[in-house]
């Protein structure tokens, strides 16, 4: 349900463009804003398009090659970003639909140099939030509460119920004639709500087209209806994401670290070695246990150092001596700990920090808990992440088998 989620988005802003351009052509004659013959009102349209998707395709294929010939972070986003002002102006001097324009250019980059694409998108998001912001500020500018008379009310309440029940039957009516499988069919309807951006935008370019009362009424039905469609949209995607099933699946190495406990990766019952256990009684522990580091503890499991396997291997020059070492005389310090409330990227930090392949996690009065090697931190991660991957294969396999 979630790529289908993300495909429709795509396209549905993609054609809410060039459904725009046709009908704010058909629109401007109606209203008598634009003078133009019948034929004009058809070829104007595919003007606008034709114009803006050429406009996108020569400013992406530019970006492209910049992009394959250069891979400094500073570079990238002074191409990016002058390759979309380069799309928009040339829009603008041709008068045709420079959103058209940009999201073709951001088609191009994608698909043509994807792995690139990627870098390119994630400098280009640090970059947009301000920009962002500024918009919706310029937006909310342009919701005056005095202009919302009884009229416009009323047409941005039908406008909101018809937007919402026809996004809702036609996902559900799309999703039984494509055999989509139950989860999208019964969901989909909740994640189409939500309204903005492209939405915005357009009603924007509506206000420069027809300056006035309908320019007006257009970008406040629009900007109040997104307000409102903005508060209760993301709750329903909530809901539906997890009712079929699909929350968590989507999350890369660097996410499952993030979330990942000390207490989740540790060996809760590692092999003691008390500091008065004799050399005899340690080997026996460690022909028993597959360990390769052994912490070192008082009578009441405070820490005191650890044995590695390389450390009891200089014991066995001293046979003689052998009943006489305990555990204490060839144990090493405890350069650093961890406590079971430290995240798994702490752990991962610390480890890199000290070159350690060993953390033992103890309380707050150093009594041992637990005990990590580094290879039970990779392992632990990889389990996870294979159980993830076997939860998204099996949804994909029922939504094929129901298809």
């Amino acid at each position: 349900m979630t790529r289908t989620v993300l495909g429709i988005v795509a396209l549905d802003d993609g054609l809410a463009l060039l459904l725009f351009a046709v009908a704010s052509s058909i629109a401007g004659n109606l209203s008598g804003s634009i003078h133009n013959g019948v034929l004009r009102t058809f070829i104007h349209p595919l003007y606008e398009i034709g114009g803006s998707v050429a406009i996108g395709i020569i400013a992406g294929s530019v970006l492209t090659r910049l992009l394959r010939k250069y891979s400094e972070r500073e570079r990238i986003l002074a191409f990016s970003i002058g390759a979309v002002l380069l799309a928009c102006g040339l829009a603008i001097a041709m008068h045709v639909d420079m959103l058209l324009a940009a999201m073709t250019l951001g088609l191009i980059v994608a698909n043509f140099t994807p792995r690139k694409s990627k870098d390119m998108f994630n400098l280009v998001e640090g970059f947009t939030p301000p920009i962002y912001v500024l918009f919706f500020v310029l937006v909310g500018a342009k919701l005056n509460i005095s202009h919302m008379t009884p009229p416009i009310i009323m047409v941005g309440c039908i406008y909101l119920i018809a937007r919402s029940a026809g996004k809702s039957i036609g996902a559900n009516l799309g999703a039984r004639i494509s055999g989509a499988p139950k989860s999208v069919r019964k969901y989909l309807p909740l994640c189409l709500f939500s309204q903005a951006g492209v939405a915005i935008g357009l009603s924007i370019l509506a206000s420069h087209y027809f300056p006035g009362e309908i320019g007006n009424a257009i970008i406040i039905i629009i900007t109040a209806t997104a307000f409102i469609l903005e508060i209760v949209g993301p709750t329903f995607i909530k809901i539906a994401v997890t009712k079929a099933g699909e929350v968590g699946l989507n999350i890369t190495e660097e996410d499952l670290v993030g979330k990942l406990k000390a207490e989740e990766i540790m060996d809760k019952n590692p092999p003691l070695i008390y500091q008065n256990m004799p050399l005899a009684k340690i080997l026996t522990i460690f022909s028993e246990s597959p360990n390769l580091y052994y912490p070192v503890v008082s009578i009441d499991k405070k820490i005191l150092g650890i044995i590695t396997v390389d450390s009891i291997k200089n014991t066995f020059t001293a046979a003689g001596l052998s009943e006489l070492l305990l555990a204490i005389d060839f144990m090493e310090p405890v350069i650093a700990s961890v406590t079971v409330e430290s995240s798994a990227s702490e752990v991962k930090e610390i480890l890199a920090r000290y070159n350690l392949e060993y953390l033992p996690v103890v309380t707050q009065g150093d009594k041992i808990v637990g005990f990590i090697e580094r290879r039970m931190v990779y392992k632990t991660i990889s389990t996870k992440m294979m159980e993830l991957q076997r939860q998204s294969d099996s949804l994909e396999a029922d939504s094929s088998i129901s298809s």
